[in-house]
């Protein structure tokens, strides 16, 4: 069963329509995700365990299958905008199939392209907790 995203965000944050852009994303279920990317998105994952360089993804169906579908929670903490990049800072919660749960704090840096998502680069880390 695929869960809404929920998303909480600062009150009175400013807002901008590629902050909006980018808060659907997370707010999006399933794959949805998959109609603010590019067709030509690349995607570049720096968690622990990736090469130097990050583990690069290309293009938009890649991009989804490799980051499936999104049945988790986001909380966004902080949105930060310059020219056509936004980043933001929160925690992404979800359950693991064995029951447990997990947790990760992340910060995302995106590029926006005539409306569309065009880079991603996610830097996360896992916070570790007790099994189920």
């Amino acid at each position: 069963m695929t869960r809404k995203t929920s998303n909480t965000v600062h009150p009175g944050a400013a807002t901008t329509p590629l902050k909006d852009l980018v808060r659907s994303y997370y707010e999006s279920s399933g794959t949805e995700y998959g109609r603010l990317l590019a067709e030509d998105v690349e995607l570049v994952d720096w968690d622990p365990g990736a090469p130097l360089s990050g583990a690069v993804t290309k293009g938009r169906e890649a991009y989804v299958k490799n980051r499936g579908n999104r049945e988790f929670r986001s909380e966004i903490v902080r949105m930060t905008e310059e020219g056509n990049v936004v980043i933001v800072e929160g925690f992404a919660r979800g359950t693991k199939t064995d029951g447990g749960s997990w947790t990760v704090h992340f910060v995302d840096a995106y590029e926006i392209e005539g409306g569309k998502i065009k880079r991603a680069s996610t830097h996360g880390v896992d916070l570790k907790q007790p099994g189920p």
